[in-house]
């Protein structure tokens, strides 16, 4: 039997991160892991070997962009897709203060 493709999701919001897990596991097509603290985030993902990790930009212990330069360092993992998203982005922000990102998200778009 194949394996189901499997995210992870980082965030520290518990709410967000419940809906997340409802919303992909509702049709059994995904293994879902979720963490709320961005330092397990490696440590999490090479136990876990995701194929996506859903990560939040702004958390109070690592910012994702710094989570997203540990995973792309580690070959174990290097190769899984990271979504970044959040709902708070300061404006004061700039691309070259943002770790693990060439840009910031709206040029992305």
């Amino acid at each position: 039997m194949k394996r189901k493709p499997r995210i992870l999701i980082v965030d520290d919001e518990p709410g967000l991160v419940r809906l997340l897990v409802l919303l992909l596991t509702k049709q059994d097509r995904y293994e879902v892991r979720s963490i709320y603290d961005a330092t397990q985030a490696l440590a999490v993902a090479v136990e876990f070997q995701p194929d996506l990790i859903l990560l939040d930009w702004v958390m109070p212990q690592m910012n994702g962009g710094d989570v997203a330069q540990q995973i792309r360092a580690d070959p174990r993992v290097s190769s899984a897709r990271i979504l970044f998203h959040s709902a708070i982005l300061s404006k004061q922000d700039q691309p070259g203060e943002l770790a693990g990102c060439p840009a910031m998200p709206n040029q992305l778009v």
